[in-house]
């Protein structure tokens, strides 16, 4: 996993949400993100993407390899389509970039929106926050599958080295088989929810993943959809601090930034949220 951990890089140090005037007053209000079910994005190719590219290199290790190697694969394979229909996991999106016109044309309520700077280095950093993972999302297929099949390889190998004349029933009996499983597992969803297609690599975006094994989860509606949610203050606050940690607030292209500068100046005052700064978009937005 080191060639992972070295992809993520360093965190930006403020990453940008795009939103509704609803989503903003919403954010503000109640201390809070909405993180939605994998299986309910807006594009559901994000997801498919990703589980398209593990299929493949899966299926390329499956020709000639041992018994023990194809069982883990059988139980893997089945447990990672359990979870990607499962809605265990819900996602925020956030930008590197707080001022990008296709992100105000797609999230920003077609440069009616706003843009929300979180302080990066503090989302999963409170106690309560071990299911809470913020990720760089990773664009290059090359490198997507070279990732996936070294994990493959990598697993084989092991088995071929330490377990290769042991039976499944006596690695089943010692807890081996059903570890190996897990950790596969664990890899391949972590792929899962940070691949996304080339065509994206515009956004640079990340995204905080959050495992809803133990939360409450409740529902809205988009368009005709119920859309299944996750309250979430992303694992950033305290009981004594329950404010997000919120940098700076950009107002879309086609607000009135005077209008808009005096409104923002009294919704975070009325929030408490002092520090954070505010500024409008300099992009070229044409209707």
């Amino acid at each position: 996993m080191q060639d992972f951990v070295s992809a993520q890089g360093i965190r930006p140090e403020i990453i940008y949400h795009y939103t509704k005037p609803d989503g903003l007053i919403g954010i503000l209000k109640y201390n809070s993100f909405w993180a939605t079910s994998t299986s309910y994005l807006n594009d559901k190719n994000e997801i498919y993407h990703a589980r398209r590219i593990i299929r493949e290199e899966i299926n390329k290790h499956k020709a000639g390899s041992s018994e023990l190697f194809l069982e883990i694969i059988r139980r893997v394979e089945g447990a990672y389509e359990d979870t990607m229909i499962s809605n265990e996991y819900y996602i925020v999106c956030f930008c590197e970039n707080g001022d990008l016109l296709s992100q105000w044309r797609a999230y920003g309520d077609n440069g009616l929106g706003y843009s929300i700077g979180i302080q990066s280095r503090i989302i999963g950093q409170s106690p309560k926050s071990k299911h809470i993972k913020l990720r760089r999302v990773i664009y290059d297929e090359s490198w997507q599958r070279d990732h996936v099949s070294s994990i493959i390889s990598n697993l084989a190998t092991t088995i071929d080295m330490c377990y290769g004349v042991a039976s499944i029933a006596e690695l089943d009996r010692t807890t081996v088989l059903p570890t190996l499983c897990s950790i596969l597992h664990s890899h391949l969803v972590e792929c899962t929810f940070t691949f996304k297609d080339s065509s994206f690599s515009e956004e640079k975006e990340w995204r905080v993943v959050i495992n809803a094994k133990d939360n409450d989860i409740d529902f809205r509606t988009s368009g005709s959809r119920l859309t299944p949610y996750l309250v979430t203050d992303l694992g950033t606050t305290e009981k004594n601090y329950p404010l997000l940690p919120i940098s700076e607030i950009i107002s879309g292209p086609l607000l009135d930034p005077v209008i808009t500068r005096n409104s923002i100046k009294m919704i975070m005052e009325k929030f408490q949220y002092y520090s954070a700064s505010y500024r409008s978009s300099v992009s070229p937005y044409r209707i």
